[in-house]
């Protein structure tokens, strides 16, 4: 399993964040190996920073084999590494799995829980 972690800022226009390019290292450090199912070969995680009002928390699949997951949420500094960042992010991580077990599939092979498990430890 690998993540791809995307992040927009909508105030400032920025497009990287510190704190989440790490966690993405970390992820696929970790799980980038292991098999958690067919349905899913990716997990394209875009976090949205200062959002409309308009926009929405959504999951989708993408290319077959991708989630594309969008979540909404603030960070408080996208230029250096910041440990409340990082946690965050890692536990909206967890959520973004939460939305892809929704996605409809088929054959419905993916094995979200072993994967939740993985990332909490």
């Amino acid at each position: 399993m690998r993540f791809l972690i995307e992040y927009k800022n909508y105030k400032t226009k920025e497009e990287k964040n510190i704190s989440l390019k790490l966690l993405e290292t970390f992820l696929d450090e970790h799980l980038i190996g292991q098999f958690h199912g067919e349905t899913f070969e990716c997990i394209n995680v875009v976090f949205l920073d200062n959002a409309p009002q308009k926009a929405k928390e959504k999951a989708k699949r993408l290319y077959g084999t991708f989630s594309l997951v969008q979540l909404i949420d603030t960070f408080q500094n996208n230029n250096s590494f910041n440990i409340s960042d990082f946690q965050r992010g890692l536990s909206r991580v967890e959520d973004a799995i939460r939305l892809t077990k929704c996605i409809e599939s088929e054959p419905a092979d993916f094995h979200f829980e072993e994967l939740l498990a993985k990332v909490r430890s």
